[in-house]
């Protein structure tokens, strides 16, 4: 098969193998407080610091979840400071 006919992963898979390997037991980035939101063609994803607050990340996590998006807009969004 040529290189131009080679199926490549999505992008946002890419996204999630690479950051897997910084992931806690919880599924959130180990040592990290902020937030991480990818948003390409084929999806979105969030993750989340293992030392954001639990009730803020619960709450951003359903937010991320209930709330449709552009596919192509950034957007800020802050947690709390505990």
């Amino acid at each position: 098969m040529s290189s131009a006919h080679r199926q490549h992963p999505p992008r946002l898979e890419l996204l999630r193998i690479q950051i897997s390997a910084s992931l806690d037991a919880r599924g959130r980035i180990a040592g990290c407080y902020g937030v991480t939101i990818a948003s390409c063609a084929d999806g979105q994803a969030l993750w989340i610091g293992a030392d954001a607050p639990d009730d803020a990340a619960t709450k951003l996590a359903a937010e991320f979840d209930r709330e449709p998006r552009p596919s192509r807009q950034t957007r800020k969004i802050a947690l709390p400071h505990s």
